[in-house]
């Protein structure tokens, strides 16, 4: 179970200086249930008002169980709203449940994201998920047990087994219902990622690793131009001139 308290995200490749892309503290969302409540499957071919987005956020994917379902609310402590998971998903060779921010975007490149939340209990992981591309495709900072980790996860290798890449772990001594911070910044080809006291200066240089998530709309069409060049190079005829 994890609980939110806000999220803010800032680009460092704006003109002019950062700009702030998301800043949310979640107090725009009704309090109550987030979740679209027991559906079933109703979602994989119909379009259902409640499985809409509320705000900038969206749940993700659910499995059909009554529980699953009904995990994230939102709540209030001391007047400040908080979005929280109410279950622990106890299929571990599943991805975890995410509620994402639907003003992400492919063109979020070199930007800052810093999210306050406090893990209610050591089981399963609580972090943020970011460079998310879907529920099988992201990368991953926070607390798992007692390590806090940075890691990749592109698809699976195999049935009900994720590929998941760990980039850089640290001993942690977890305390259930305390808030952390953390905070990632990506810059380039590298990933730092800090939070407050814990974890501070994880840092995963990323030249020699094959990324096969974070590539953008403007890279493909790069590389794509830059390949066209080249085979209308090869493709053309030498001539020579009469006299």
């Amino acid at each position: 179970m994890e609980i939110m308290w806000a999220l803010t995200v800032l680009s460092g490749a704006a003109l002019g200086g950062p700009a702030v892309l998301l800043d949310d503290d979640f107090n725009g969302l009704r309090p109550g249930m987030f979740s679209a409540g027991v559906i079933g499957a109703h979602a994989e071919y119909h379009y259902l008002r409640e499985t809409a987005p509320q705000g900038n956020w969206v749940v993700s994917c659910f499995t059909t169980g009554t529980p699953e379902q009904r995990a994230w609310w939102v709540i209030a402590e001391n007047d400040d709203a908080m979005l929280s998971q109410s279950i622990y998903y106890r299929r571990t060779h599943s991805h975890p449940f995410v509620c994402t921010a639907v003003k992400g975007s492919e063109f979020w490149k070199d930007y800052t994201v810093s999210a306050r939340f406090a893990p209610e209990s050591d089981k399963g992981q609580s972090g943020i998920a970011f460079r998310y591309r879907n529920d099988r495709c992201y990368y991953f900072f926070g607390v798992k047990g007692n390590k806090a980790i940075l890691k990749v996860v592109n698809h699976a290798v195999a049935y009900h087994k994720p590929d998941e890449k760990i980039l850089a772990e640290r001993k942690f001594n977890l305390k259930p219902g305390e808030f952390l911070t953390a905070t990632i910044r990506i810059e380039g080809d590298s990933i730092r990622s800090e939070a407050e006291a814990w974890a501070r200066g994880m840092v995963e240089r990323l030249e020699n690793y094959t990324d096969r998530i974070q590539a953008t709309v403007q890279q493909t069409k790069k590389v794509l131009l830059a390949q066209a060049s080249q085979e209308t190079e090869e493709t053309q005829l030498p001539t020579e001139l009469e006299e």
